[in-house]
């Protein structure tokens, strides 16, 4: 059975994989130019379009993952118990209960999966922004056009770093028990 920290560092690096893919086709737009390409003309509609599409991309990046992840977390059938506090005084009816995953690492493993596939749309989405500025950047468009795609892909990028609470936070909503990791 893998460990429940090693399958998050396969996540981590599919993390990293992509984040520094949109470094190098910042690097690879800085090659272009320094080569000499042709500078075509880029239209303010182009920006704008350009724009207007990224705005819902970056929309869809956050949310649609979290989407994908909650419905599969729902299909699992993950196992809650009932857990008795320490009771209030000398009444045993007045101890409280919390709903507790059974098995927090089982849950975890089994929604493992679901997560890296969110976290692989979330991220392609992400990256689709800073293909919206190598594209105008290609067309010539100066660096104060294109570098603000490239930044709003970081900024989404960074916000899906892999971590296990991002999991854990899935299960505890879809089931209203507290899954707690050991």
């Amino acid at each position: 059975m893998v460990p429940i920290a090693q399958s998050f560092r396969v996540g981590r690096t599919l993390w990293f994989s992509l984040f520094v893919s949109t470094v190098l086709f910042l690097a690879m737009l800085k090659y272009f130019r320094a080569a000499g390409l042709p500078h075509q003309s880029v239209t303010s509609t182009m920006v704008i379009a350009l724009a207007a599409v990224a705005v819902p991309t970056a929309v869809a990046s956050l949310l649609l993952p979290r989407r994908i992840l909650a419905m599969a977390v729902r299909r699992l059938e993950i196992k809650i118990v009932d857990e008795v506090g320490e009771p209030v005084g000398s009444f045993r009816e007045s101890a409280p209960v919390r709903r507790v995953v059974a098995d927090p690492e089982a849950a975890v493993r089994g929604a493992m999966a679901e997560y890296q596939r969110s976290l692989m749309v979330g991220m392609a989405l992400a990256e689709s922004i800073a293909l919206y500025g190598f594209m105008l950047g290609y067309q010539g468009a100066p660096r104060p056009v294109f570098l603000p795609f490239f930044v709003l892909c970081w900024a989404l990028q960074v916000t899906k770093i892999p971590k296990p609470e991002r999991v854990t936070r899935a299960i505890e909503s879809a089931t209203g028990a507290e899954c707690r990791l050991p």
